[in-house]
Order: structure tokens, then C-alpha cells, then sequence
């Protein structure tokens, strides 16, 4: 049950740092930031990356990539200082090559540190969210990103911390494109993990946007759900318009319920628990137990809906 689950939940490492103040916090200074990542990737690479020559900013990207990729897993004690010194500079830039490049280079980071965190996720998801719906080349490797930071801290993390600032955001293509994202995550990653009444709360209101691609994108996700939850899920939608819900309705059509959908990728520390067969992984336990909590935390759809999908 919910209750049996949430004091573990809330015994576990990781969810100490679940608050926003702890996710941003720091105890570097820029300045120490710029010069341990400079022991890393070289001190010309920081002086190329911020620099106000677009040419010399790709250059610096483009050996940054280089040097973590040759790194491989070695990269893993430096993932918060190279996030740290790299999420701030992923913005808008007239050349989409830097922005991709820096982007890459936070993928890599996310992929091949075992010890990549929540915080380090939680200073990544906003600028790659909002690179997202910038120019149409940064799309996939911004998607790509995203997906990287699910396998590395788990979806359920992701999604609760888009979708909010996605909804916030003056571009409405960054909460479009950002639903986009999420219809294929839930697809991929199902819901264990995900606070599932929390996102069905954005997708009402994103419903009820009068843009139009952002009501298509709401309902894309709510199919992909309802493969995993079934008929339960319209319960929450009792005051969508009669319209929007004949549309909703043809999605759930498209994206029928199937109780045996397994997801197709799954949080690393889970992946590595599998092929260990019960090699005594504590991370992966900890993760099961907070995707556990997540799966059946109290949201109101029947347990047979959803029992067998974790």
C-alpha cells in the first residue's frame, strides 16, 4: 500500500535532495567550477566555451565532446562539475551547432557517470527543455538528452520537473514539444516512478490551453498512460469538455489498454539490478523502492490496473 511504501520512500539518499533548495545547491564558486573543469578538459576549452566568438564556442564544444566521450566512464567523478559549468551555457545561439555540442556533451555525462545525480539532472531538464522547441535541429538532441537523464535519475524525476517549468514558459512550443517528449517517455519508460496524479493535473491544464498543439501533445500522453492504467485514468477526466473528451476517447482507441506492456527501457540502476540477477545492488534497490512508492502512491486507479507492470 501507499502508506506501507512512504516511509521508505522518504528514508532513501535521494530523497533528501527531492527539494528545490537542495537540488540547486552548490558549494563552488564559479570560479572554482571553471578551473576544476579546466583540469579536466583543459583550460583553453573553458576560455574557447565562453568566449564572444561563436567559432572559437564551437571549437570549445567540439573538444569538450571529444574529451568526455575519450573518457568514457572516467568521466564519472567530475558529472556535477561539468554540469554545473555547462547548463548555464546552454542557450539560445544564432549557430545551433554550439548549443547541440554542449547539449551532447551533457548526454555523454549522463550516460557514462555512474554517478550522475538528481541535482545534476535537476540543473540539465530546463535549458535542454526549453533548447527543445528552439530550431528544429535541436529537437532530437535535446529528446535525446531528456531520455539519457530518465535512464540515469529515473522518468518519473524528469517529468515532474519539465512539464511545470515547460507549462511556465512565454514560448507555448516548449510545453508542446515537452508533451511530445513525454507521450514517447511514458510509452518507453511506462509509469512506475511517476507521480501519476501530478501529471495528469498538467495535462488538464495543458488541455485546457487555447493552443492547439498543445491540447494534441496533452492527449498524446494521456493515450500513452492509458495503455498502463486503462479506464481508470478517465475518472480524473470527468470535467474535460464533452469535445476535447470524443478526441481523448479516439486516442485511448488508438493506444487500447494492455495489461501485459512492459516498457522498453528502464533506470540504469534497475537494468544493471536485472542482469546482476539479484546481485545485492543497494542503488538499485533504492530506486525500485522509490518506483514502487511512485507506481502505487495513493492516486486512485484501481492496483489491478497497474499490479505487474513495475
Amino acid at each position: 500500500s501507499a502508506s506501507a511504501v512512504g516511509p521508505k520512500k522518504t528514508g532513501t539518499k535521494k530523497a533528501e535532495v527531492e527539494n528545490e533548495e537542495n537540488l540547486e545547491a552548490g558549494n563552488f564558486s564559479p570560479e572554482e567550477i571553471e578551473e576544476r573543469v579546466g583540469e579536466v578538459v583543459g583550460a583553453q576549452t573553458v576560455v574557447n566555451l565562453k568566449s564572444a566568438n561563436w567559432k572559437e564556442r564551437l571549437e570549445g564544444a567540439e573538444a569538450f565532446l571529444g574529451k568526455v566521450e575519450e573518457m568514457a566512464e572516467g568521466v564519472d567523478p567530475h558529472c556535477e562539475m561539468i554540469i554545473r559549468f555547462l547548463a548555464p551555457l546552454i542557450t539560445p545561439e544564432k549557430n545551433m551547432q554550439v548549443t547541440t555540442k554542449i547539449i551532447e556533451v551533457v548526454t555523454v555525462t549522463a550516460r557514462n557517470g555512474m554517478s550522475f545525480s538528481r541535482r545534476d539532472a535537476h540543473q540539465s531538464i530546463e535549458p535542454v527543455g526549453v533548447q527543445m522547441a528552439s530550431h528544429i535541429r535541436a529537437r532530437i538532441p535535446c529528446s535525446t538528452c531528456l531520455s539519457t537523464l530518465c535512464e540515469a535519475v529515473g522518468a518519473g524525476f524528469v517529468l515532474k520537473h519539465l512539464l511545470p517549468k515547460a507549462a511556465k514558459d512565454k514560448n507555448p512550443k516548449v510545453l508542446s514539444e515537452s508533451l511530445t517528449w513525454a507521450a514517447t517517455t511514458v510509452e518507453e519508460f511506462g509509469l512506475a516512478g511517476v507521480d501519476v496524479k501530478g501529471i495528469l493535473k498538467e495535462l488538464k491544464e495543458a488541455l485546457s490551453s487555447a493552443v492547439a498543439p498543445t491540447r494534441t501533445a496533452a492527449t498524446k500522453v494521456l493515450g500513452a498512460m492509458h495503455v498502463y492504467l486503462g479506464a481508470g485514468i478517465k475518472d480524473f477526466l470527468s470535467d474535460v469538455k464533452p469535445a476535447l473528451m470524443t478526441s481523448i476517447e479516439t486516442e485511448f482507441q488508438k493506444m487500447p489498454h494492455n495489461p501485459s506492456q512492459t516498457p522498453t527501457r528502464m533506470v540504469r540502476q534497475k537494468k544493471r539490478a536485472a542482469a546482476a540477477a539479484g546481485g545485492g545492488d543497494e542503488n538499485a534497490v533504492e530506486v525500485e523502492e522509490e518506483e514502487d512508492a511512485g507506481a502505487s502512491g495513493g492516486f486512485g486507479l484501481p492496483a489491478e490496473d497497474i499490479s505487474g507492470k513495475m
